[in-house]
């Protein structure tokens, strides 16, 4: 837990001293993903949101920046199971799109399901 919240603290991410382990590390890859955004192309922002909206995300304010705030009021009751999952891959797609170019294979997203 420690490390989680030095983790946090480090990326200047907002969490509480009552928030699980599960909720800071989410709020962490929010975080991430909050700071590549405005790096994004247009068509890269657009399938960000689709993503998030596909996701459960509705009504966020996309104009000022990348809603943190907003995804986490709506889909912080439901922070586990297949939602965090989802949350990973676009974090993870949006990470190597910034180093390779592209984004990850069918098979590097079901990789990252499975650990």
């Amino acid at each position: 837990m420690e490390i989680v919240q030095d983790v946090a603290n480090k990326l200047k991410t907002d969490w509480e001293y009552g928030d699980s382990v599960e909720a800071i590390k989410m709020k962490i890859l929010l975080t991430m993903l909050g700071e590549g955004f405005e790096e994004t192309s247009d068509r890269e922002r657009e399938e960000l949101m689709e993503e998030f909206e596909e996701a459960g995300v509705r009504g966020a304010d996309w104009t000022k920046g990348f809603p943190v705030g907003a995804i986490m009021a709506q889909v912080g009751v439901r922070m586990s199971g297949f939602l965090a999952y989802q949350i990973a891959v676009i974090v993870a797609n949006g990470v190597a799109r910034a180093i390779i170019g592209r984004g990850l294979s069918v098979a590097g997203n079901i990789a990252l399901r499975e650990h």
